[in-house]
This record gives C-alpha cells, sequence and structure tokens, in this order.
C-alpha cells in the first residue's frame, strides 16, 4: 500500500469524491487542490511514459521520480484528510 503504487493516493484508485454541497470552505478547497494534484499526477506519468522522458539525461529521470513519489505522498495526505470527513471512500 502506500503512496508509491500506480494510483495517485495510497488507495485503489482515484478517490470517489462524494456530495460536496455542505462541506466547509477549507474542505471545498482541499478537494479541489486534490483534483488539481491529481490531474497533474496523470499527466506526469503520461510524460514518463513517452520517449522525451526516456531520452533524458538520468539526473533529470531521477528528479522527475522523486517529484511523482512526492506528488503521490502529498496526495495521499490530501486523501487521508478527505477520509477523515467523510469526504472520500478509501478502498482497503
Amino acid at each position: 500500500g502506500g503512496a508509491a503504487g500506480g494510483q495517485v493516493g495510497g488507495g485503489a484508485g482515484t478517490p470517489d469524491i462524494g456530495e460536496v454541497d455542505d462541506i466547509q470552505p477549507h474542505q471545498k478547497r482541499v478537494v479541489e487542490e486534490f483534483a488539481a494534484l491529481a490531474d497533474k499526477i496523470l499527466s506526469l506519468s503520461a510524460f514518463m511514459c513517452g520517449d522525451i522522458f526516456e531520452n533524458l539525461a538520468p539526473i533529470e529521470r531521477m528528479m522527475l521520480d522523486k517529484q511523482m513519489e512526492a506528488m503521490r505522498k502529498y496526495a495521499y495526505a490530501l486523501e487521508c484528510r478527505l477520509a477523515l470527513w467523510g469526504i472520500v471512500r478509501q478502498d482497503a
């Protein structure tokens, strides 16, 4: 488990964001932040599967790997916060 897998956060894929009409403003910001981060993770993942990434210097590839790892950890932290509020269903 954890954030090192192929998913956005640590769960089994992109979390299910339920009804968010009656949440607090700070919770709404976390939902939006999580969604934006998930998009960035997907974009970087797609880039890392392409020819340009393969032709980068090893140090650049390593730094992008580290960036992805950090982004996934960050997404997992946001996902856990949302789960605490009952906004996200985390699959085991």
